[in-house]
């Protein structure tokens, strides 16, 4: 039995399947980061208020740096707070010492984390602080407008476009305690077993 001619060329010509898409990183984390990052930043800087000279800002986990060179610029004394060390950023375990007049997040990676990062800032901001929290919209985005509220009693999208949008409160009264968030694991001592 012999193959035809032109099945043995059509196999040949084929380009080879692509296996390796699972090493491929993925995500905000990934080296090239695409569009969400940088377009996040962007509708976060084109509505920031006028904090004055002498307020204090926090920024958290702004990996491109817009926001913090933006309220640099107009002359807000910046704090950034780096969670993970990435992009040649040192990483630090919590939020700096206070207080600040406001507290703009970049949306993390799940909903835990975000609650963490917003009960770490609340407690370091004033009792006039505004929180904002920035992030694409295929991020989680728009449930994280329910966390705030759930949170502090009140939230609202104060800019979107470009796929993204910036939700904010003012109101910096947490309704529920920290343990919220919290949790406890076991984990069992001993030789681990071949």
């Amino acid at each position: 039995m012999s193959v035809p001619l032109h099945i043995i060329n059509a196999s040949i010509d084929r380009p080879a399947r692509r296996t390796v898409a699972a090493a491929i990183p993925r995500g905000r984390f990934a080296t090239k980061r695409g569009w969400r990052s940088q377009s996040a930043a962007d509708v976060m800087a084109s509505c920031l208020p006028e904090f004055g000279t002498q307020a204090a800002v926090l920024t958290v986990d702004d990996d491109t740096g817009v926001v913090g060179g933006d309220l640099r610029a107009s002359g807000a004394h910046v704090v950034a707070w780096y969670r993970r060390a990435l992009h040649g950023q040192s990483a630090q375990a919590w939020v700096p010492d206070g207080p600040f007049d406001a507290a703009l997040v970049r949306l993390p990676q799940g909903k835990e984390s975000l609650e963490m990062i917003l009960h770490a800032c609340a407690s370091q901001l004033k009792v006039s602080g505004q929180l904002f929290v920035y992030g694409a919209n295929d991020e989680g985005i728009r449930s994280a407008a329910g966390m705030l509220a759930g949170l502090f009693g009140s939230a609202h999208t104060v800019a979107a476009g470009r796929r993204c949008r910036v939700i904010a409160t003012t109101s910096i009264t947490l309704l529920c305690g920290i343990k919220r968030w919290s949790g406890k694991s076991c984990l069992a001592a001993g030789a681990a077993s071949d």
